[in-house]
């Protein structure tokens, strides 16, 4: 986290805000004390993992993870197929005593009456909470920008229409990570030891690198297309020998 210091001396360093317009809209981007860089549009710094988190929705405790922009449609997924889990078992088991009635004193019917006990304790906080983002996909909002009401009683530059903002949040691009982008651009291209002509003693035309490999005896790799080479690469193995 910043220090005192950099908190008090930060109108002298940067300015606090920085306008920019999207979509007709004047939208205001805050300096970043810790991180140092104006905060892009719908970006907010959370405390717990101290960093700058693009389309902040909240910091869920419960998979100790910050949700954002490339992981809402995970965390939404989430809810939706829990819920629709928990619904299926429900049904299940009430079908299930409902065959069993009665016999209810069974181990199974037993074990089907708690489940539901479960279930129905659990039914407000899950479903409330998946019907409660269910409006925010299809407004185009944000946790925080519900609760802080950044929006409320005006325009939202960031949501188009509801079959848009549904379309994007479950089927739109999966954004490059900013902290490892190396994992998503691919590996890095192989480092060949290309063959420099040089006129050897015995006469032969060879490459430097490949030569000191030949006389080691050891095996050196060829780029894609290169076959031209081998036949220099072999004159020189057999110079070394």
């Amino acid at each position: 986290r910043a220090s005192p210091d950099e908190d008090r001396d930060d109108d002298f360093r940067a300015p606090l805000y920085r306008n920019v317009e999207i979509n007709g809209i004047t939208v205001r981007m805050k300096w970043c004390v810790t991180c140092q860089f104006y905060r892009p549009p719908r970006c907010s710094h959370c405390s717990v993992c101290n960093n700058c988190i693009e389309i902040f929705d909240h910091h869920c405790p419960w998979v100790n993870n910050c949700i954002g922009r490339r992981n809402y449609r995970h965390f939404f997924m989430f809810l939706i197929s829990l819920s629709l889990h928990m619904t299926s078992i429900f049904i299940l088991c009430l079908v299930h005593v409902l065959h069993k009635k009665e016999n209810l004193s069974e181990l199974t019917v037993v074990f089907s009456l708690v489940v539901m006990c479960i279930i129905a304790l659990f039914f407000i906080p899950i479903f409330g909470l998946t019907g409660f983002h269910i409006v925010l996909v299809a407004r185009g909002r944000t946790t925080n920008e519900q609760v802080t009401g950044k929006f409320r009683g005006g325009y939202n530059p960031f949501s188009k229409s509801c079959p848009h903002n549904c379309c994007f949040t479950l089927c739109g691009p999966q954004y490059p990570s900013l902290t490892n982008p190396a994992k998503f651009i691919g590996k890095k291209p192989r480092k060949y030891t290309v063959p420099v002509p040089v006129q050897q003693d015995g006469g032969s035309v060879g490459g430097g690198a490949a030569s000191a490999a030949g006389s080691s005896g050891a095996e050196t790799s060829l780029p894609p297309g290169a076959s031209g080479m081998t036949p220099a690469i072999r004159s020189t193995r057999s110079s070394g020998r």
